[in-house]
């Protein structure tokens, strides 16, 4: 999300520059507050490596891929040992 987009046309031209042929969609918000998504979690990247390069005040919200996850063990006895189920869920795969 950018803000104090002032020229909706010379935004599109730097989004088209960054996304080069990738879909993406704008949606113009109140108060000069325009919504870019992108397809690609690269071109998401790229856009928001330009904003910081050039000092542009902008919102992000991570990218699904990003997102820790939390998952919840159930009906397990208190006598278990914590160090156990680490490295049950390290064998799986997982990190802890």
């Amino acid at each position: 999300m950018l803000r104090s987009v002032v020229n909706y046309r010379e935004l599109i031209k730097l989004v088209r520059h960054i996304a080069e042929d990738e879909q993406y969609c704008t949606k113009c918000l109140v108060n000069n507050v325009t919504k870019i998504n992108c397809v690609k979690p690269e071109t998401c990247r790229k856009q928001v490596r330009y904003c910081e390069e050039n000092n542009i005040f902008y919102r992000t919200y991570r990218l699904e891929e990003e997102r820790a996850y939390r998952t919840v063990i159930k009906y397990l006895h208190h006598s278990n040992d914590t160090e156990d189920i680490r490295e049950e869920l390290y064998e799986l795969g997982h990190s802890v």
